[in-house]
């Protein structure tokens, strides 16, 4: 079973902080594994002290933090107020997508024969045309909701 507690533990904690070992010191920290494990938790907080405390770390001003803070809140309030131009965007793209698919597939099923490309045409804006006045309108709608909103906000 491994021990836990080392009667000579402070001794190397003295000894790793001022510097000063000694030879019977040495020895010890090299057959007792509690010893070794307390000197190299030590050697590595003193590294970080010495890092911490050091003149080579430097912090950014207090203007450049502010600045950067500042930078971040209009940022994410801009985000936050584009949200519903971005939705009605998107869902314009998706309402004319589908009307030009539409659109396209009723022209396919059709035919374009040139003999009957004028009756095709005729049938597919009678047949399809309530849908796709209906899509485009939503298209304008997404649009015209968007561009006063945007009217709005700048007031």
């Amino acid at each position: 079973m491994r021990r836990l507690y080392c009667d000579q533990e402070a001794a190397v904690l003295d000894a790793s902080r001022s510097g000063q070992w000694n030879t019977e010191l040495r020895q010890h920290v090299g057959s007792c594994s509690v010893c070794a494990d307390a000197l190299l938790v030590a050697e590595f907080l003193q590294e970080e002290n010495r890092l911490a405390t050091s003149e080579s770390v430097s912090l950014p001003s207090r203007e450049f933090l502010w600045w950067k803070s500042q930078l971040l809140l209009k940022h994410r309030a801009m985000k936050q107020a584009t949200r519903p131009i971005e939705l009605l965007r998107t869902f314009a793209y998706l309402a004319s997508s589908i009307t030009l698919s539409w659109f396209l597939m009723n022209l396919v099923q059709a035919g374009t024969e040139l003999s009957r490309y004028s009756a095709s045409l005729q049938y597919v804006f009678s047949w399809s045309g309530g849908y796709a006045l209906v899509g485009g309108a939503t298209s304008l709608l997404c649009v015209a909701v968007g561009s006063l909103y945007l009217l709005w906000g700048e007031k």
